[in-house]
Formats: C-alpha cells, structure tokens, sequence
C-alpha cells in the first residue's frame, strides 16, 4: 500500500512540530523545583508529533524524537512543485534544498508577507486538547413523538370535522327558517285568494286567474 503523501505544483503545504507527553509536573515550593530542560529530569516519554498540512487538503503526521529527526519523512511525504511554509525552527532548514519555501518567525507574528503555519497550528491546537482530556463534546438527545404527533394528527382531522359538520348544521337552521318564513307567507296568499273566489260569481272573467 502507497504512503499518503501531500503537495505537490500550485500546492501549499505548511509543516510544524509539537511536544506532547511526558510532562514532569513541578513541586509546589520553588527551592524543590526541576531544571525540566535538563535530561535527568525528563521522563524519556515526550515525544515531537510533526504534521505535513496541504492548504484545503490531507495533513499527514508521524511522531518521532525531535523535529530535527522527521526531516527525511517530509522529504518523502511531500511532493515537489509546491510552496511550503514553516516556522524559524532550524531543523527546516534542510528543506529548502528541496522545496522553495515561506519562513515566520512567531515571535514577531503569525501571517507576515503570506508566511504562517496557521493550519498545522490549528490541527496541533486540537491535539492539545485532546492531550488535556479537553475534548469538545457533544450531546445530543433523541425522542420518538411519533405517537403524538399522530395524536395532533388526529385531533387536527377531528377538528376539521367538526367544523364541517357545523357548518352543515347552521345550513340546516337556516333553510329551515327560511322554509318556514315562506310558508307562512304562502298560507296567506292561498288563504286571501280562496275568500276572493268565494265571493264571485261564477262566470267571473277574474275567476281563472285565481285557480
């Protein structure tokens, strides 16, 4: 299986190295403390995580003792044709043989001129974290509401019902008013036109128009 690799032409790339482990935590009194620099005070467990980070792209990393030693792994790692950036660390400088480069002191900024390691610095910051136990966490909390939304289904159906079958019965109230009002009105008329043909003769010219 190939190695992964990064960069490559119209790439950029940035590298950086990060400490992690091995941490020899200092005596409460000061006249107690530890020289931490010196290697008889060290605990032979830190180790340099180095990280190839391609700009919009992969980030290839591997550990070894000390910057100084990854050198070959990034010449290996890293295509040619591309730009890469670094910090002013000399274990770098070996590259510049190899690719056309981008220094930035971090002491006098991060970004100066297009030079900064940003992203390798923000993969390592995460790194960190995770060195701490300061793991970014998520919690997320799942409930059915299947049953009540079926439930505001039903009621929403019922509902509409309901108003339909209102709707229906004021309809109902209504022709039965207007029904009753009419034949009301209508007993009245067959009632005048049935004294009006009593009272003629009958050859009255009139009378048909009464029947």
């Amino acid at each position: 299986m190939r190695a992964a690799s990064v960069g490559g032409p119209g790439t950029i790339a940035e590298v950086d190295g990060c400490y992690v482990g091995g941490h020899v935590r200092q005596e409460n009194r000061k006249a107690d403390r530890k020289d931490r620099r010196l290697a008889e005070n060290q605990t032979g467990k830190r180790r340099c995580v180095v990280a190839i980070r391609e700009r919009d792209g992969r980030t290839v990393t591997k550990t070894f003792a000390s910057e100084d030693a990854s050198v070959d792994f990034i010449r290996k790692r890293l295509s040619k044709g591309g730009e890469l950036h670094a910090d002013e660390s000399p274990a770098w400088n070996p590259l510049h043989a190899r690719h056309p480069m981008k220094r930035i002191n971090h002491q006098d900024g991060y970004s100066i001129d297009g030079a900064c390691t940003n992203g390798a610095e923000s993969f390592f910051s995460r790194l960190r974290r995770a060195e701490i136990g300061g793991h970014a966490r998520v919690i997320v909390t799942v409930r059915d509401i299947s049953a009540r939304k079926t439930e505001e289904e039903s009621r929403r159906r019922m509902a509409t019902q309901m108003q339909h079958t209102q709707r229906l019965e004021s309809l109902g109230v209504l022709s039965d008013a207007i029904a009753h009002d009419f034949n009301n009105l209508l007993t009245a008329v067959l009632g005048n036109v049935d004294l009006a043909t009593a009272d003629l003769e009958p050859a009255a010219t009139s009378r048909p128009y009464l029947q």
